[in-house]
């Protein structure tokens, strides 16, 4: 009894701990609105579903490309075009090489897409280059040139003597256009005549035709020079 009493006692002054409060959660983050300063072309979803869980910027790469054309045609004042084609050039990125002469143009350039054909189709709003064949191909590493020249230049090719004395501007003086195919058959069909008169001469070493380019003068004379 007298245990049972002395524990009385002792809990009546020291009491039991009581359970210990948990401290409250901290307040929820809050997050910032999206700026309004990303222009809506380079914002895009990163969610399949419905509703978009973000938003990403993204630039879109310029696609740059390689523009090559030339044109024979009468110029009068070929020099008064060049500052024409310079002033419309002005605030374009256009690299690369472009003469022009008495006798046409010629030009091999490279640039952002928009301001590569740009160029082009405000080039073919002239009468005279209506007709203009231009090629485009990519350009994987941005210029392909380092600066643009654009000037008057004597001749338009490199062809030894020079090209102002040829009848590059006369319609009645060009060759009958060929497609692919019909230049094919004209090979094969020149093939099968060589190919007959060498046997009527009594060769027989089927030898075969060989087609060389000599629009630069260089080319033929070193083959001939090779195969004296």
């Amino acid at each position: 009894m007298a245990m049972a009493a002395a524990v009385h006692r002792f809990l009546g002054v020291f009491p039991a701990p009581s359970t210990p409060t948990p401290p409250p959660p901290p307040p929820p983050r809050q997050l910032s609105p999206r700026p309004h300063h990303i222009p809506p072309s380079l914002v895009r979803c990163c969610s399949s579903s419905p509703v978009c869980a973000a938003t990403v910027a993204v630039a879109q790469p310029q696609e740059f490309v390689v523009v090559t054309f030339y044109k024979f045609v009468s110029i009068d004042d070929p020099r008064a075009e060049v500052s024409r084609h310079l002033h419309f050039l002005q605030g374009r990125d256009i690299h690369g090489r472009i003469y022009m002469n008495e006798q046409g143009i010629n030009a091999q350039y490279s640039g952002p897409h928009k301001d590569a054909v740009a160029y082009a189709d405000w080039l073919r709003k002239d009468h005279r280059f209506r007709d203009l064949l231009v090629q485009t191909s990519p350009s994987l590493c941005g210029h392909a040139f380092p600066r643009l020249k654009l000037r008057y230049k004597p001749s338009l090719v490199q062809l030894e003597g020079g090209c102002s004395h040829l009848p590059l501007v006369d319609p009645s003086m060009r060759a009958t256009p060929l497609t692919p195919s019909e230049w094919r058959e004209r090979l094969e069909a020149r093939k099968c005549l060589d190919v007959s008169s060498s046997e009527a001469a009594g060769d027989s070493s089927g030898r075969r035709l060989l087609l060389l380019d000599v629009r630069n003068g260089k080319l033929f004379p070193k083959y001939c020079q090779i195969n004296k």
